[in-house]
């Protein structure tokens, strides 16, 4: 696999995972992020490539689901 497309994959998952995370995060996660601020999980960060970076947030009980969910904040990282 090359770099770029693990780039666009890894877009691809988070394009598709913001969605349907808006509507299911709690109160209290909805406080931690912003307008313009991407929240994202352990599963983005491990299939990101350099262009982002991440900060733990903590972690969230995200409404249908049993397990407790590790949150990010994504970003744009430096420029190459």
């Amino acid at each position: 696999m090359t770099e770029e497309l693990g780039d666009a994959q890894a877009v691809d998952v988070v394009d598709r995972f913001v969605p349907d995370v808006e509507h299911t995060l709690p109160d209290d996660a909805r406080a931690r992020s912003g307008a313009g601020e991407v929240l994202v999980t352990r599963e983005i960060v491990d299939a990101a490539g350099p262009h982002l970076e991440f900060e733990h947030i903590g972690d969230v009980r995200l409404k249908g689901f049993s397990h407790v969910t590790e949150l990010f904040l994504a970003r744009l990282g430096p420029e190459p």
